[in-house]
């Protein structure tokens, strides 16, 4: 974690607030605020991810942004050292080489469905809503299997099914949706700045200097229709970013160092991409940190919301049920618990 945290901060525009750190929470791993209190939150954001370290799909109709997302990170990890995202990698993988033939890497979601024996899977059955949820799950493992075999026959990856798999399970426990104005024609580098974000400034900007000017030369009787006209040109620029910004479809991104924080989904967090710096940015307040339940380490957790997740969906692709806590015990005692809490949440 700690290589993982020096590789970020090396990252040209990336910052993280000083009280944030990786830790683990019995046996979980997340983010912990180290000042012990949430009364002087900073106002601004904590955590900024450069777009040079983002790996991004656009959610199309077609339903293979997973897919692409997957195999953009799977072929990013097998660059090992040359590769900018070898931080991001090395911490996702935890020291498995991904250019060798049959590594398959630590799942990152280990209590997700998908791991779970026979047995365990069985004491979901006692309800509808645990046999619906067992039955999603062999649904998603097929749709898994049917999408790798169109990844291979279309780009000929060097995957083999459980490797892409573990892609796929990254992508579903971590990835980030939403319409964030950025597309994946959008070039990673500072120029695409120039070219995107100048043009945004400059009519505000001459708008503002001819106005002043005006007003000058006019300090007592100044024309309103003047006005109004330059008012609808430092306007303009913001109307058009919304329009295209409504008119790209949603994408889906994984966002280093942001995607270690676990979900309560009160959370008072937001995540926003921001043009100008070319970083997501996470802001928290208040609510994002809670006491540490697990141990006995004077810190707050730092949680943000993922947005609104069903039990089933938490349970099949994050391996968690809200209020069941993640002590270190032995995994089948672990799971037992979650199908019990599942079952009494979903009942009815």
């Amino acid at each position: 974690m700690l290589d993982f945290e020096s590789w970020f901060s090396s990252l040209p525009k990336a910052q993280v607030h000083p009280s944030i750190r990786h830790d683990f929470f019995g046996s979980l791993r997340g983010l912990a605020w180290t000042t012990g209190n949430s009364d002087h939150l900073p106002p601004k954001p904590v955590v900024s991810v450069p777009l040079s370290v983002v790996l991004q799909s656009d959610m199309d109709e077609d339903n293979h942004w997973d897919a692409e997302l997957a195999v953009q990170l799977w072929i990013e990890c097998q660059k090992g050292a040359q590769s900018q995202m070898s931080g991001y990698c090395q911490f996702l993988m935890q020291g498995y080489d991904a250019n060798s033939e049959r590594s398959i890497p630590p799942s990152t979601a280990p209590d997700a469905l998908r791991h779970w024996t026979d047995e365990e899977l069985a004491a979901l059955q006692t309800t509808t809503a645990g046999q619906k949820l067992i039955q999603l799950n062999v649904e998603q493992q097929e749709k898994w299997r049917l999408k790798y075999n169109q990844v291979n026959n279309n780009n000929n990856n060097n995957m083999t099914l459980e490797q892409f798999q573990w892609a796929m399970e990254v992508v579903h426990s971590r990835a980030f949706k939403g319409n964030f104005g950025i597309s994946t024609t959008s070039t990673k580098d500072d120029s695409n700045l120039v070219s995107t974000v100048l043009p945004t400034l400059l009519p505000p900007l001459g708008a503002a200097i001819a106005g002043y000017a005006y007003l000058q030369m006019n300090p007592l009787f100044p024309d309103d229709k003047v006005l109004a006209v330059l008012a609808l040109v430092a306007a303009l620029p913001l109307v058009l970013n919304v329009l295209k910004t409504s008119s790209n479809p949603p994408s889906a991104v994984l966002l280093p160092m942001i995607d270690s924080a676990n979900h309560k989904e009160d959370a008072d967090s937001s995540i926003e991409y921001d043009p100008l710096s070319g970083c997501f940015q996470m802001s928290i307040g208040p609510k994002c940190l809670i006491p540490s339940t697990t141990d006995s380490k004077d810190q707050l957790q730092l949680c943000i919301s993922y947005g609104k997740r069903s039990d089933a969906e938490l349970l099949l692709n994050y391996g968690f049920v809200p209020g069941v806590s993640s002590e270190k015990e032995p995994t089948e005692i672990h799971r037992k618990r979650l199908a019990e809490a599942f079952v009494a949440r979903n009942s009815s």
